[in-house]
This record gives structure tokens, C-alpha cells and sequence, in this order.
């Protein structure tokens, strides 16, 4: 590696092959964090964080409705079932929307992804 040199995109760059490949992201996504903290790489982290943070919401959203439909009654016209179809749809397009965006920056530039965190950095304080 390039060391104490080495820039966010020269990193992305180095990594971008490995997009999609969860175990090799994860162990970049821990070096880089270890060596630079949270906020050196802030490209490179975020996308090679994004399949990790999928997998992260996937296993709480097993955790929160694996009884779900084991309760051996089905109830479908009361609050209670609507409350809790209403909270699977709401986890399960929260997932879809970081699947889909960490398939949006598998080909994208680092210029692209940079602009992507940008935005969603505008998004989340309303701007």
C-alpha cells in the first residue's frame, strides 16, 4: 500500500474489484477504519460498508418478526397484525433502498459515490 500517502480514491480504486465479495469488503472496511478512524477514507468506508450494513439490518429484521407467523393464528383485520405488516414493509424497503444503492455504486465513480454520500448527508439533516 501506499501508506500514509494513500488518498480515498486511490483506495476505492484499489478495492472497487472487490465489491460484492462480503468477507474480502468487511476485512477492508475493518483495516481502513482501524488505520484511518472514522473519518479518513469516508468514500471507500461507506461502500465498502453499505453490503455489511445490509446484512446488519437483514439479521435485525429476522430477529424482530421471526415469530411472526408462528403464533399458529392469523388475524387479519386487526391492529396489532396491521402494525406489524406495517413495520415489516417499512425494514424491508429500508433494506431494499442500501441493497439498492450499493448496487447502484458497484460500477459508479468515486466521484459518483462521493456525490451519493453527499446527498444522502443533505437528506438526513433536510436539506
Amino acid at each position: 500500500m501506499l501508506g500514509d500517502n494513500l488518498t480515498d480514491e486511490q483506495a476505492f480504486e484499489m478495492v472497487k474489484p472487490f465489491f460484492g465479495d462480503y468477507q474480502t469488503m468487511k476485512h477492508f472496511h475493518a483495516v481502513l477504519s482501524n488505520r484511518y478512524g472514522k473519518d479518513g477514507m469516508k468514500v471507500t468506508r461507506f461502500s465498502l460498508g453499505l453490503l455489511n450494513r445490509a446484512v446488519s439490518m437483514l439479521d435485525v429484521f429476522r430477529n424482530n418478526f421471526a415469530n411472526f407467523f408462528n403464533t399458529g393464528y392469523y388475524p387479519t383485520n386487526g391492529l396489532s397484525f396491521t402494525l406489524r405488516e406495517s413495520a415489516i414493509i417499512a425494514d424491508a424497503e429500508a433494506i431494499e433502498n442500501v441493497v439498492l444503492k450499493f448496487d447502484s455504486i458497484i460500477p459508479a465513480s468515486y466521484k459518483e459515490v462521493e456525490a451519493e454520500i453527499e446527498d444522502e448527508v443533505k437528506d438526513e439533516m433536510g436539506v
